[in-house]
């Protein structure tokens, strides 16, 4: 009999099944376009107002560790994620303790546990968001000035699509509209932090591309809420 498709055809599913990283490029897309779906059909609510913020800082965590395998100096990609949680925390602190850099806003129960009434997850979500876009650029000769631009816009227009899509989850919300600093503050932190990582020598090679699902995931999820969710 005439095999029509060919040996190597036949073999592509089979290969495709035993891919370690199409498994893993799917559970996060299925992660996500479900959360979306189980919000539009009113399902498992509990559970995800429970977990959002779990899911953020195990997001933030998996982001981190794609980096240190690939990164030369362990000791500076791992210093450089500590200190950015750190930043993070503080100007989150500065924000809900004293109303400077982001305005008058306060968080919500969904992302769960906290310190002084800032949760955890989003210190997380600072570095988070940075590795994501570094990880569109990194690993392109760019100037550095461009690199770090880039970076930074790229994470400030993630921050402003989030923005109407965490307030309707819950995430926070804001007593006024959302001020120019808040957008300003995501774009000096996150490109400071660009800059200080190129500067002592990271972000040269390219993270694997489960960083890419982690980031576009979560824009078509936050696409989802606003347009068809709420």
């Amino acid at each position: 009999m005439v095999n029509l498709f060919g040996k190597q055809d036949m073999e592509r599913p089979k290969n495709l099944i035993n891919n370690r990283s199409f498994w893993y490029h799917s559970i996060i897309w299925i992660i996500y376009l479900a959360g979306a779906l189980w919000l539009k059909l009113g399902w498992f609510t509990f559970f995800m107002e429970h977990t959002a913020g779990y899911l953020l800082i195990a997001v933030s965590i998996v982001a981190f560790l794609l980096f240190y395998n690939v990164e030369h100096s362990k000791p500076k990609i791992t210093a450089w994620y500590l200190i950015f949680l750190f930043l993070g925390y503080t100007v989150e602190w500065l924000g809900v303790h004293k109303g400077i850099i982001f305005g008058n806003y306060s968080y919500g129960s969904a992302l769960g546990i906290g310190i002084d009434q800032v949760p955890l997850a989003i210190a997380f979500a600072w570095p988070m968001v940075s590795l994501m876009s570094i990880n569109l650029f990194s690993g392109f000769k760019l100037p550095l000035i461009v690199f770090v631009f880039l970076v930074a816009f790229v994470s400030t227009m993630f921050d402003y699509l989030m923005e109407p899509a965490a307030v309707f989850l819950n995430y926070w919300t804001w007593e006024e509209n959302i001020p120019v600093s808040n957008y300003l503050a995501w774009f000096i932190l996150s490109g400071g932090m660009a800059f200080v990582g190129k500067t002592i020598g990271l972000f040269k090679v390219k993270s694997e591309g489960l960083v890419h699902s982690l980031f576009f995931a979560q824009i078509v999820f936050f696409i989802l809420v606003l347009v068809y969710v709420r």
